[in-house]
């Protein structure tokens, strides 16, 4: 089954706080880069680090005997880019470098990273785990001026990444399935007394979970959808359902899932109606 359609909402999580942070230079809120979905490394995060290791998400699904659960975890990974200028036979890291009007800066980018599984569904069901690695990475860019001599470099870095996603089935009543999807992030962090900065270079950031099913339909409170996409900033994500299915009218075997079409936030009393963001409404 196809995501593109849900990445596209999806997509407004991966990038969440990617460059407009705060959204305004007064903002007491949203002051630090990158605020949803930042899994750190499990080693920087026991020791006593701001964000959590991993995330699950559960939800209920009607299955038949052959249907089958796709999904894809996605995050962005930190590629540092520094911008190095030359002097002599040497380079120097700088903030910027102007190289004949044109603007070269150090920068955070993130590179999009993206793990696909699929697992049956059915009596037989077990659980299931994938492990996936990015490699490290360097590249080297050199920028030249008008002249055509080498004036600075662009030097890209990434760390290396590990991670496991923990898959669950477990039967419930007539073809209703409970699905755990756990991630984790097993990346190697010696570096425990490190900043948040320093180790958003080892962290699934805006991780996030798609879903979909093939012979079933996800169930909520409110209706059901074969596609599904999950994320939340805390341990555990929010499901929200997309995509086209049948309602199902008996609201007993639903998890718990936002209406943000009827949500008020709490400080909004007498004002207008604004959906509730859980990252900042919290």
């Amino acid at each position: 089954m196809s995501f593109e359609s849900t990445k596209k909402i999806a997509d407004a999580v991966l990038y969440e706080g990617y460059v407009l942070y705060p959204y305004r230079a007064s903002a007491a809120k949203n002051r630090l880069r990158f605020q949803f979905g930042v899994l750190a490394p499990r080693q920087w995060s026991d020791s006593g680090g701001c964000e959590q290791w991993w995330m699950s998400t559960e939800c209920i699904a009607e299955a038949h005997p052959e249907a089958r659960v796709s999904g894809k975890v996605r995050f962005l990974q930190m590629q540092r880019r520094t911008v190095e200028e030359a002097h002599g036979n040497s380079f120097q890291t700088v903030e910027s470098v102007d190289i004949d009007g044109k603007l070269f800066a150090s920068w955070d980018e993130g590179i999009e990273r993206e793990v696909s599984f699929e697992f049956p569904l059915g009596a037989n069901a077990l659980e299931h785990e994938i492990h996936f690695e990015f490699p490290l990475a360097c590249a080297v860019e050199p920028i030249t001026n008008s002249r055509g001599a080498v004036a600075a470099r662009i030097v890209r870095q990434m760390i290396a990444l590990n991670g496991v996603i923990r898959l669950a089935a477990i039967a419930a009543v007539d073809r209703l399935v409970r699905l755990t999807i756990r991630i984790e992030n097993e990346t190697p962090w010696p570096e425990i007394e490190s900043g948040r900065d320093e180790a958003l270079r080892g962290s699934f950031i805006g991780a996030h979970t798609l879903l979909a099913i093939a012979g079933g339909n996800f169930v909520s409170l409110t209706g059901s959808a074969r596609v599904c996409a999950c994320g939340r900033r805390a341990m555990h994500e929010r499901p929200h359902l997309a995509g086209a299915g049948r309602r199902k009218r008996d609201p007993r075997y639903g998890p718990v899932v936002a209406d943000h079409s009827s949500g008020l936030s709490r400080d909004c009393a007498g004002e207008s109606r604004r959906p509730v963001r859980w990252d900042r409404d919290r």
